[in-house]
């Protein structure tokens, strides 16, 4: 993924996609996974991240997926800036259960606005 900046609250999109299967699929462009079978799933999320529009230090940033809408208290991470031009990898894992599918996984940015790179998101039944 080119870098691409995401204000606070806001979703990753995923502008390209590898291979799908098992149920699992996402449209180019979107922040959208869907998922169309019940079943146990692994999700990893990495990216490298920095702060973007701020001279207000230190500044957090918190990484958290979402099911059907909702925070996912489990695999958040967050990394804590203390200067502009810092640059961190993030990673952040999850599994999760799907017993009313069909359901959509995305991933959310909090804390200000950031910058990320090189983010992917693979998500795999288990």
């Amino acid at each position: 993924m080119p870098s691409a900046p995401v204000t606070g609250g806001g979703l990753f999109t995923f502008d390209v996609n590898a291979a799908q299967a098992g149920g699992i699929t996402h449209t180019n462009g979107s922040a959208e996974v869907n998922i169309a079978q019940n079943g146990t799933y692994y999700a990893h999320f990495l990216a490298t991240v920095t702060p973007a529009g701020t001279d207000t230090f230190p500044v957090t940033n918190l990484v958290t997926f979402r099911l059907g809408g909702q925070t996912q208290s489990a695999g958040a991470a967050q990394t804590i800036f203390t200067a502009a031009g810092q640059t961190s990898q993030v990673n952040a894992a999850f599994v999760f259960t799907v017993t009313g599918a069909p359901e959509t996984l995305t991933v959310a940015s909090g804390g200000g606005n950031f910058l990320y790179s090189e983010a992917t998101l693979n998500v795999f039944r288990v």
